[in-house]
């Protein structure tokens, strides 16, 4: 019905304003717009959309009519200037807006739905949002890496920021310990080593945050694991990067604090008594506590670490910027030491105990380091395990619970998110 309509707007009308059915856009090697007859817009349909990123050399020689490039982008101006036609009923400036807008959006499904890295994203990519599965909501601290698009270095790249990320926690640690048990409580008080591994926590995931999310701690990655947050191949080098990390702080903490450890033991490596340095680098249980108790601390203790990781890393909190995601973890281990830390020092941390307990076996502590208490050595290495298994699923619960009743939309989730990562990378 609309061809029956005669047109009376003028020429420059016709190509500022909206097109309609009948009207066919051509631009001729003069930059100048004309009018096709109807008797000729079939030839148009013999244009390939999928050829868009062609040249404008072949799509002159496809096309029978002649079509010429404006002197910005030939072919995007080519392309959106037969969008038009086909889609009449939108100025092309609106037209290209809402193509871009969409675009962007199968962008924002695309890259937080763990599909395809930024750097690969353009308008030509064409993505579709049911193609994703969803990230479940706990997952780990990831926030703005830039990821290699070879994945063994991404995964080298990762152990080497997990290593270092469990080294400096350690570091920090067990330095405070040194301090507080070499200087007999003068120096310092057991608060300050609370606050010597929650600062260090602190510094560690502002460093490995950006590459591997600062796991840190082998029961977090194995909880992520149990998520599906990371893959098994993640969580073994994970894990052994930790233990790693671990074990070469505690050397440098022993080299460090070498002769006021002589000193203050007159060279006697000892585990227990009033000269025993051992409790330096690994933990010890306190007297007359069960390993019932102990390992039931470790469970509690380290659960509640990870629920508060996970409602740190879960982007439907917006109660904490990304910027003080790391104080508050560090605040949390805080927290966690000065409520737990009677019963054996709260590790919570497998590598944390496990790594400079097998470094005091190799510098002459001897083999009670691993006897000590009645063999307690395994309930810093398991108990805490099962406590950041049983934490993670208690807040996946939760979060779904509070997605259910609360509603928040999971596209403004993902959008917001894009936009933070897209501006780190950019910022990168």
């Amino acid at each position: 019905m609309l061809n029956a309509i005669p047109d009376t707007r003028n020429r420059n009308d016709r190509i500022a304003g909206f097109l309609t059915p009948n009207d066919i856009v051509t631009i001729d090697d003069d930059d100048e717009h004309e009018l096709v007859s109807n008797d000729d817009k079939y030839q148009h349909e013999l244009y390939n959309m999928d050829q868009r990123r062609q040249s404008a050399s072949s799509i002159h020689s496809e096309s029978s009519s002649s079509i010429g490039a404006p002197p910005t982008n030939p072919t995007v101006d080519t392309v959106m200037y037969h969008v038009c036609v086909l889609h009449p009923g939108y100025q092309f400036d609106e037209k290209k807006n809402m193509r871009q807008e969409t675009q962007q959006r199968r962008n924002i499904d695309a890259y937080i739905y763990h599909a395809v890295q930024i750097a690969s994203l353009d308008e030509q990519t064409s993505i579709t949002y049911s193609d994703f599965a969803q990230r479940t909501t706990s997952e780990d601290i990831r926030g703005s890496a830039i990821r290699s698009h070879t994945p063994w270095l991404r995964l080298l790249a990762e152990c080497l920021a997990e290593l270092i990320g469990t080294a400096i926690l350690v570091l920090f640690g067990c330095s405070g310990i040194a301090q507080y048990t070499l200087s007999r409580g003068t120096l310092s008080s057991f608060l300050s080593v609370n606050f010597a591994f929650g600062l260090g926590a602190m510094i560690a995931v502002y460093v490995a945050g950006p590459v591997s999310g600062a796991h840190i701690n082998p029961a977090v990655s194995i909880a992520m694991l149990s998520l599906r947050s990371i893959t098994p191949l993640q969580c073994l080098a994970y894990i052994i990067a930790q233990f790693l990390g671990a074990f070469i702080a505690a050397g440098l903490v022993f080299g460090t604090y070498f002769d006021a450890i002589s000193q203050f033991d007159h060279g006697v490596r000892q585990v227990t008594g009033i000269q025993a340095t051992a409790g330096i680098f690994g933990t010890l249980p306190a007297q007359g506590v069960s390993q019932t108790s102990l390992f039931f601390d470790q469970i509690l203790s380290t659960a509640l670490l990870l629920i508060g990781i996970c409602a740190l890393s879960n982007k439907r909190n917006k109660l904490v910027a990304n910027a003080l995601i790391p104080l508050a973890v560090g605040f949390i281990i805080v927290a966690i030491g000065v409520a737990f830390g009677y019963n054996c020092g709260f590790p919570i941390n497998p590598a944390r105990d496990f790594g400079p307990r097998l470094f005091t076996l190799c510098v002459g502590y001897g083999s009670e380091v691993f006897s000590v208490g009645n063999y307690y050595f395994w309930i810093p290495l398991i108990g805490p395990i099962f406590g950041g298994i049983i934490g993670a699923w208690v807040y996946h619960g939760y979060s779904k619970l509070m997605k259910i009743h609360i509603g928040e939309d999971d596209r403004e989730i993902a959008r917001a998110r894009y936009q933070v990562d897209v501006q780190n990378v950019t910022r990168m």
